[in-house]
């Protein structure tokens, strides 16, 4: 865990100062190399070890006062390009790199050598000079195109099979950061489209895991899943509940329910065509033999 987060301010000639705020773990999302981050993400990363690794090698910076980093754009063939901006550890280590500005790959490198960030942690890599960056090297985008996303339980045509049970998993991964946060949704074409949404924060790897209640849900109902971000939709596929009846294919959910360790909340409830007089269709069938019943005594 981060100690601190910082904000960071833009100086004349380029150099950002740090001013300690709150913990980095808890406000922000996590540097990764190899990965992407979304374009306006805060991303948080910690690097006393590499400092550390510096003065112990011996390099020149080694002054608690005088930690930068420096924030290079990453060209075409995997070598170093230009300087972007300079990042400059707080007292605990901590930095943070506003992403707002930035569109394409990037890359830290202290005292002349790369950083490689794993999950928010910087380490001390070779010289950036003769570097290959591939593994170093980071993307910020807007383009869908360039995250991958996909989910659990998937067939070879790509449909997601999802359990018919109180407690069915939904979960897949993004390449995104840790701690980014996302919006699933369980949908289809009826009148009130939506049955589930909620936003979930991914956790290590890209990972998302969601718990549902589809035990109302008819055996082979087709529905569609999605992953989004801002409102750029970034996965979609079909998912079938329980099994493959095609004669089921229509709006068949009474209801989605979240499960978490803590509370179950419904998400969202929907009618369904057909439900309702079923349920009404027991209810009548019960009178009538509750009141033949009384008429035999």
């Amino acid at each position: 865990m981060f100690a601190a987060l910082v904000v960071l301010a833009a100086l004349p000639g380029g150099v950002v100062t740090a001013e300690p705020t709150a913990d980095v773990a808890d406000a922000h999302v996590r540097l990764d190399s190899q990965q992407t981050a979304w374009q306006g993400q805060t991303l948080s990363f910690d690097g006393a070890t590499a400092v550390e690794a510096a003065a112990d090698a011996g390099l020149r910076q080694v002054a608690e006062s005088d930690r930068s980093f420096t924030l290079y754009t990453v060209r075409e063939d995997d070598t170093l390009g230009q300087v972007v901006d300079t990042v400059t550890l707080d007292p605990s280590g901590a930095a943070v790199i506003d992403t707002t500005p930035l569109d394409g790959r990037y890359v830290l490198v202290y005292e002349e050598h790369v950083v490689h960030v794993d999950d928010g942690r910087g380490s001390l890599g070779e010289s950036a000079s003769t570097a290959n960056l591939s593994a170093a090297g980071w993307t910020v985008t807007t383009d869908d195109d360039d995250v991958t996303a996909q989910f659990d339980d998937q067939t070879a045509d790509g449909t997601v099979a999802l359990d018919q049970h109180t407690d069915a998993q939904f979960a897949g991964q993004v390449d995104l950061p840790t701690g980014t946060e996302i919006t699933l949704r369980l949908h289809n074409d009826g009148p009130r489209p939506v049955l589930f949404s909620v936003q979930t924060t991914l956790g290590a790897g890209g990972r998302f895991e969601e718990r549902l209640d589809l035990s109302a849900v008819r055996s082979g109902t087709v529905l569609n899943v999605s992953v989004s971000l801002d409102e750029t939709t970034l996965a979609t596929a079909t998912a079938v509940v329980g099994g493959d009846d095609s004669a089921s294919e229509t709006s068949q959910v009474a209801s989605a329910t979240r499960q978490t360790d803590e509370t179950t909340r419904s998400r969202t409830q929907t009618t369904i065509p057909g439900f309702g007089i079923t349920v009404g269709s027991i209810a009548l069938v019960a009178s009538m033999l509750a009141l033949s019943v009384r008429e035999r005594r």
